[in-house]
């Protein structure tokens, strides 16, 4: 019953119960260095151990591999590789149209440019024709980025800033997170599972106003004909 402790008791066999929490600690660790190269970027090294972001995902990303099939062998789960392949290529699928759009969204704005406060400290040509730069965050931390000969060189722009593409893919992330957490709570996006496709949850969003608008005309219907029987009844009295 809601409300009340279900006698739930840990997994009792040894070997599972450890391959299970070493999955969940692999796939913590993940979500961390995941967090770190949005907060960092994915080519940015760890102030501390300079240890280069990407080579840390990597590292994760077989960890939890190995975790994954850890798990599948202690626990004979017996996944058809069939059954895989296709709902890996529906995922990816999802995935590959919400690239193409945010492609599209990005080949419509200008050039790059840096966040407000930013500062680019100094610069250098590489040998591929690229421009180092080394820019200062507002709290004075410094970071690399490489950009084209034009953006480097670009004169001054005193119109309003148009967003990265980094703050752009905040924006999305920020929206799925957002969904994610109000599927999870009381009320009526409780359990909503959006498609595959980010894009299709647009047209999921207008059904459910379309029929939440229905069920209001319905209740306005419903309840101008019953105060019109009581304006009848009153009358009557």
């Amino acid at each position: 019953m809601s409300g009340l402790i279900n006698p739930w008791m840990p997994e009792p066999n040894a070997v599972v119960h450890q391959a299970l929490g070493k999955l969940g600690e692999e796939v913590g660790e993940l979500s961390q260095i995941v967090a770190r190269c949005l907060i960092q970027g994915f080519t940015a090294s760890e102030p501390v151990t300079l240890k280069a972001n990407r080579d840390r995902i990597a590292e994760e990303i077989v960890d939890v591999e190995a975790a994954i099939q850890w798990l599948k062998e202690v626990t004979n789960l017996g996944i058809h590789e069939d059954w895989v392949e296709a709902r890996r290529n529906k995922k990816l699928d999802g995935f590959r149209q919400w690239q193409a759009m945010i492609h599209l969204i990005s080949s419509k704005l200008p050039p790059d440019r840096l966040p407000h406060g930013h500062v680019v400290l100094e610069q250098s040509e590489n040998m591929d024709g690229g421009v180092s730069q080394t820019v200062q965050r507002p709290d004075g931390s410094e970071y690399e980025r490489i950009v084209d000969s034009e953006e480097a060189y670009a004169g001054d722009d005193t119109g309003e800033e148009a967003p990265t593409n980094e703050q752009l893919a905040a924006i999305g992330q920020s929206v799925m997170n957002w969904i994610d957490e109000l599927t999870q709570q009381e009320g009526p996006l409780k359990d909503w599972t959006p498609a595959e496709s980010p894009a299709e949850i647009i047209p999921d969003l207008y059904n459910m106003l379309e029929e939440s608008l229905a069920c209001h005309r319905q209740a306005c219907a419903e309840a101008k004909d019953l105060a019109q029987a009581l304006a009848l009844v009153t009358d009557g009295v």
